[in-house]
């Protein structure tokens, strides 16, 4: 954005929106209205009064956008709160993140707590940590997550790996391959075994896909072609078109479709 200045704010300062070239903030600084940069640097604490539009967003600290978010890049640690929209190429966020509306990117990468109201769209999603949705169905052709989720509606994506912790709930997947893991040093073969018995860690209306692996997974009907339940799981009722591998006690009722 030749042409534009650049604007830095130190300590505690108010500035109004508008356009500018590199924006650096340290400290506490203010924008009142909508801004528009090439770059924008938050240290500490920064709060925008309206949109921000950057090509490349970069936070440390404590960032609160009250409208959407536009950019190519957002990259941030710390605390991040948007009260409109996020649209991005790459998001990558540590700490705690707040989008109170939709949130689509190519990528999404977060590890802390993230949290969406109004849906997530993204060719990839790996996250770590708890990640809530609410309001909007998550879309992606990858997801992977370890770690605490509360998905609302429908997770819809072509491969799933999910490693959960206690207290996680879905409301529906879908997908070509969808495996459910409980994390656990050895991995599946393990908690197949006698060594395991808890009680399932995730809670999930219906699954449904071609490949399903299930290990501590609770859900009333599985639909797919060639599913694997493991120990660990109650499931109401599984159909299956290929093969069924259900260890002892898991599902209550089966049938081949």
């Amino acid at each position: 954005m030749t042409g534009k200045m650049d604007l830095r704010l130190s300590g505690s300062n108010t500035v109004s929106g508008g356009e500018y070239n590199i924006v650096r903030i340290s400290g506490s600084g203010k924008i009142n209205g909508n801004i528009k940069c090439s770059e924008i640097h938050c240290s500490g604490s920064a709060k925008v009064f309206g949109a921000l539009c950057s090509e490349r967003v970069s936070a440390s600290g404590s960032l609160s956008v009250e409208g959407d978010i536009i950019c190519q890049t957002l990259s941030t640690s710390g605390s991040l709160k948007c009260k409109g929209a996020e649209a991005a190429q790459s998001v990558s966020c540590s700490g705690s993140s707040a989008f109170s509306g939709p949130l689509k990117a190519d990528s999404l990468r977060g590890s802390g707590s993230v949290i969406v109201s109004g849906g997530i769209h993204c060719r990839e999603i790996t996250i770590s940590g708890s990640c809530t949705a609410s309001d909007g169905d998550v879309e992606a052709e990858t997801f992977k997550s370890s770690g605490k989720l509360q998905i609302d509606t429908l997770l819809n994506a072509e491969h799933v790996d999910i490693t959960p912790t206690s207290g996680s709930h879905i409301g529906s997947i879908g997908g070509s391959s969808i495996e459910i893991t409980r994390p656990t040093e050895h991995g599946f073969a393990l908690f197949r075994s006698k060594a395991a018995g808890s009680v399932p860690l995730i809670v999930i209306d219906s699954i449904e896909g071609d490949n399903i692996r299930l290990e501590s997974t609770s859900a009333k009907v599985v639909r797919g072609k060639d599913v694997v339940i493991g120990i660990g799981c109650r499931i109401d009722r599984v159909e299956y078109t290929g093969t069924l591998d259900a260890a002892d006690g898991t599902v209550k009722e089966f049938v081949r479709v």
